[in-house]
């Protein structure tokens, strides 16, 4: 359940922008885990802080991705850096 259609898109797009390169470094099934853990995080959190706001969509999931995927480039700069120098070259 969605609250519009361009909420779907932009889950959509963050998804595929954020999600396929994560997914091609850390596997399927550790990319899922995160994903349903943002999920049950943000539908968990969402409802304890404020019970009487509905909840729609999977923006838990999304942040969870974005947030993973920072951290991965955080962590894996240098190796990162250096895949790219030689596919530039």
């Amino acid at each position: 359940m969605h609250d519009s259609n361009s909420h779907v898109l932009i889950n959509v797009a963050f998804e595929l922008l954020v999600g396929l390169p994560l997914e091609m470094s850390q596997g399927t099934w550790r990319v899922a885990l995160v994903y349903l853990t943002g999920v049950a995080a943000g539908s968990l959190g969402s409802s304890c802080f404020e019970p009487s706001v509905n909840l729609a969509g999977a923006s838990g999931g999304v942040y969870a991705l974005i947030s993973a995927h920072l951290a991965t480039l955080i962590l894996n700069w240098e190796e990162d850096t250096l895949i790219l120098r030689r596919r530039i070259r």
